[in-house]
């Protein structure tokens, strides 16, 4: 016999595998909230649609549950740290420009009132198109000044995908769940710069890219150039996790997923091309070379997937090849991707069926270390 308890012992492993293996997290929207203005870009005459603002929207989502709403967060609790973040939905069906935004919070709110509406205004508006021109999956966007506020955002997007509300009641079975919730946020704000959750289509800026958002919207002279660029790379390189079709399969292709994210991000002109959407001032010399930092991102796998495109056919150091790159590696469900690159460098190289299969064998066995694809290149 299984009692309950080894029933949610089991449930909750898988749980926590399940959560850890993914992207990131994010948490329940509430599009309610009082009617906005149509605003339009003066620059390509887009028409964006209402901006709802609601400083008690996402209060009202919140789930009931005191032992959640309570538990504890660096600098307070869930409940009282949840709501003290940039929390923006977007929401409904057509172009993501014209989808209705609801500010869920009053710090939302807050951003986007007097004189530093028009440049909150310039960034929201430079993602939406970002996502339009790529064909990305976004419903939320969490702005996470502090690591509680992180930690806050972590567990509101775990409760969201596995909810909580009246199904654990004994002190064992709260302990439990309070033990998991506190470990992936606790492991999530360790030093993640910003995640994307492809499973509810949804993005967390930690502290470091929260506050390089919050320094060009507010004080825009006191950002420099360099630090907007860097900003705007990281919020490139999560819009392009959006793009991504599939749930990203992220334990078996990890390396896949964010080398693919950080490639395009740091193709020559991209992070320039994201900083200019954004209304950012940056570096002009961007616009045609690739931008390289030693700060985040994945260098490892994106030097092995310059090597796999390089041998397809594909040069990173072409700006105008950056269409050709997205085609391979975003154009179809990521588990596809190392057939496709098989297929290309066959092609290009004139390998046989068999030899064909054994470089996608290979292909799926990298773990995302350069030398892995230059043994397989340098065996054609």
């Amino acid at each position: 016999m299984i009692d309950r308890g080894t029933v949610l012992r089991g449930f909750f492993a898988l749980f926590l595998i399940a959560v850890i293996g993914s992207v990131g997290y994010m948490f329940l929207s509430n599009t309610d909230g009082s009617s906005g203005n149509f605003l339009e870009d003066g620059d390509d005459r887009t028409n964006y649609g209402p901006i709802f603002e609601d400083p008690d929207a996402y209060r009202k989502a919140t789930i009931t549950d005191p032992f959640i709403r309570d538990m504890h967060v660096t600098g307070g609790t869930f409940g009282s740290t949840i709501t003290r973040q940039v929390r923006i939905d977007i929401d409904g069906s057509g172009p993501i420009p014209s989808r209705d935004v609801t500010l869920q919070t009053k710090p939302a709110v807050r951003l986007f009132n007097g004189p530093r509406r028009e440049r909150a205004l310039d960034v929201l508006h430079g993602v939406q198109r970002i996502l339009e021109d790529e064909g990305a999956l976004l419903e939320g966007i969490s702005i996470a000044r502090t690591r509680g506020g992180v930690e806050a955002a972590a567990i509101s997007g775990i409760i969201e995908e596995f909810p909580t509300d009246g199904y654990y009641n004994t002190p064992a079975e709260k302990k439990m769940v309070t033990d998991v919730l506190s470990a992936v946020a606790a492991d999530l704000a360790g030093g993640a710069y910003a995640w994307y959750d492809p499973r509810i289509q949804q993005i967390v800026f930690g502290p470091v890219i929260s506050k390089g958002l919050h320094t060009w919207i507010e004080t825009p002279k006191r950002a420099t150039a360099a630090e907007n660029l860097f900003t705007a790379y990281v919020v490139r390189h999560e819009l392009e996790h959006a793009v991504t079709p599939g749930d990203g399969d992220s334990s078996t292709y990890r390396w896949l997923e964010e080398g693919t994210a950080d490639t395009i991000a740091r193709w020559p002109g991209v992070a320039a091309d994201t900083a200019k959407q954004l209304g950012m001032t940056y570096p002009k010399r961007y616009e045609k070379i690739e931008y390289r930092t030693d700060r985040g991102g994945y260098p490892e796998y994106v030097d092995s997937l310059r090597i796999l495109l390089g041998a397809a056919g594909v040069s990173w150091k072409d700006p105008t090849q950056l269409e050709e790159a997205k085609d391979v590696l975003q154009a179809r469900e990521l588990r596809d991707v190392p057939a496709e690159l098989a297929t290309r460098i066959a092609k290009a190289h004139r390998l046989s069926a068999a030899q064909r299969i054994r470089l996608e064998r290979g292909i799926r066995r990298m773990d995302g270390t350069p030398s892995e694809a230059r043994r397989l290149v340098g065996k054609l």
